[in-house]
């Protein structure tokens, strides 16, 4: 019985912070979604054995995964917005940023 638990998947999401601003596809908000990271705890899978990184909507929760290109794209987003929420990065700026990465194609991310 302990050997069952024992080998059970267990995931665990942390939650990285807002990464870029999107219409969702199934509340249809317009909000700044998260980037999520999710990967594998358990006792034999190592910490992390089999990481998945997402973006989330923070109104409604519908969630969709990246490939590690997107979500290299997603950190760097996220840097971008937080810098233009900290005011060190001008309005224009922070446009610039997001035009620069050629992502936010809907098909790319169901």
């Amino acid at each position: 019985m302990l050997l069952y638990f024992a080998l059970q998947p267990n995931r665990t999401r942390q939650d990285l912070g807002w990464c870029i601003p999107l219409a969702c596809q199934k509340c249809n908000q317009l909000t700044y979604w998260k980037l999520l990271r999710e990967y594998d705890t358990s006792f034999f899978g190592g910490t992390h054995a089999a990481m998945q990184y997402f973006i989330g909507c923070d109104v409604c929760g519908h969630m969709a995964p990246l490939d590690p290109d997107q979500s290299n794209r997603a950190q760097y987003l996220q840097t971008c917005t937080y810098a233009y929420f900290e005011t060190r990065m001008t309005e224009d700026q922070y446009k610039q940023c997001l035009e620069s990465v050629k992502w936010l194609h809907k098909q790319e991310w169901k």
